[in-house]
C-alpha cells in the first residue's frame, strides 16, 4: 500500500529498486540497522524524495537490505531491462548511470558490498507484492532479536498507516480479519476460494487498503460501494473508485486550506483585517 502510494503521488517511472549487500558476513538484524541508519544519516539524506526499506534474510542467514526509493528524475522511461540483464548499460539514463557511480563509492564507506539500482519493471501491483514478500519471509527469523525492525520508512513518509511492527500490527491484523468477514457477509462472497476465482490467486490486494484503513474512512468507503453494487456488480472496481474519489476531495481541501493560509498571510502582512473563515 505504501508503495502504492508513493507511485500515485510521484509517478511509477521515478521510484527505483535498491539493494544494498554487506562487504562481510552480516547475520544480525541490529547490526544491519547500525549500518544503514549511518548510511541513511549521511550518504542518502536529501538523495531521495522518500523510501521505504525492508530487511531480508536469505536462506543461509546473511542479510541484505532492499529500499523502494523515489528518484528525483525518471529512471524508467527507454531502459533496456533485457540489454541490462546481458551487462549492456547504454539504456540507462545520465542520471542513473550517476547514482550507480555514486553508490560504487558511497557504499563501501558504510560497511556495504555490491549495491544495485533498477527502475521498476512489473506493474504496480506486482511489484508491491514482491516487496511485501520480503517482509513475510522474515517472520520465523524476527523473533529471535527482539525490538529489531523489519520495515523503516524515510522521515515524514506516512500515508496508510506509518510505520510496521508485528507486535503492534496483531490487533489491527484481527480487525481487518473481522473487516473481511463483514465485507465477504455484505456483497454475498462465500468463501476466500470464492474469492480467488473472482479475482485470482491475489485476490487480498484489491481489499487491502479497505481493510487497513481508519474506521472513518472504513465505512464511508464501505457505504459507497454498497450503494453503487445496486447498479453495477464490481466491487473490485467500486473500492478503487471510492478510495480515488477520496483521495481526490482530500487533496482539494489541503489545496485550498493552502490557498487560505497563503491569503491570510499575505493579508496579515499588509495590516488588513478580515473575518475568521
Amino acid at each position: 500500500m505504501e508503495v502504492g502510494a508513493m507511485a500515485r503521488m510521484y509517478g511509477i517511472e521515478r521510484l527505483g529498486f535498491l539493494t544494498f549487500t554487506f562487504a562481510d558476513d552480516v547475520r544480525v538484524i541490529k547490526e544491519a540497522q547500525r549500518r544503514f541508519n549511518s548510511l541513511n544519516s549521511h550518504a542518502m539524506k536529501g538523495r531521495y524524495l522518500a523510501s521505504v526499506a525492508v530487511v531480508q534474510r536469505h536462506r543461509d542467514g546473511r542479510i541484505h537490505l532492499h529500499l523502494v526509493v523515489v528518484c528525483k528524475n525518471d529512471i524508467r522511461t527507454g531502459f533496456n531491462f533485457s540489454a541490462v540483464k546481458h551487462r549492456d548499460y547504454s539504456s540507462a539514463s545520465p542520471y542513473l548511470r550517476a547514482e550507480w557511480a555514486f553508490w560504487r563509492k558511497a557504499a563501501p564507506k558504510y560497511g556495504f558490498g555490491r549495491t544495485e539500482l533498477l527502475p521498476v519493471r512489473t506493474d504496480l501491483d506486482r511489484f508491491g507484492t514482491y516487496v511485501a514478500r520480503y517482509l513475510g519471509q522474515q517472520y520465523g527469523t524476527r523473533r529471535e532479536e527482539k525490538g529489531a525492525r523489519l520495515v523503516r520508512y524515510s522521515k515524514g513518509w506516512r500515508t496508510v498507516h506509518g510505520p510496521f511492527s508485528w507486535v503492534g500490527d496483531r490487533d489491527r491484523k484481527i480487525r481487518a480479519d473481522g473487516r473481511l468477514v463483514e465485507i465477504f457477509r455484505i456483497f454475498n462472497i462465500r468463501s476466500s476460494a470464492d474469492a480467488e476465482w473472482r479475482w485470482g490467486r491475489g485476490w487480498k490486494r484489491h481489499f487491502l487498503r479497505l481493510l487497513y484503513c481508519e474506521t472513518g474512512a472504513y465505512c464511508s468507503i464501505l457505504c459507497v460501494v454498497d450503494r453503487w453494487q445496486e447498479t453495477c456488480n464490481a466491487i473490485v472496481m467500486h473500492i478503487e473508485e471510492a478510495f480515488a474519489e477520496m483521495d481526490a476531495r482530500a487533496a482539494a481541501w489541503a489545496k485550498e486550506e493552502e490557498f487560505w493560509n497563503a491569503y491570510e498571510l499575505a493579508q496579515e502582512a499588509e495590516g488588513a483585517i478580515f473575518p475568521m473563515r
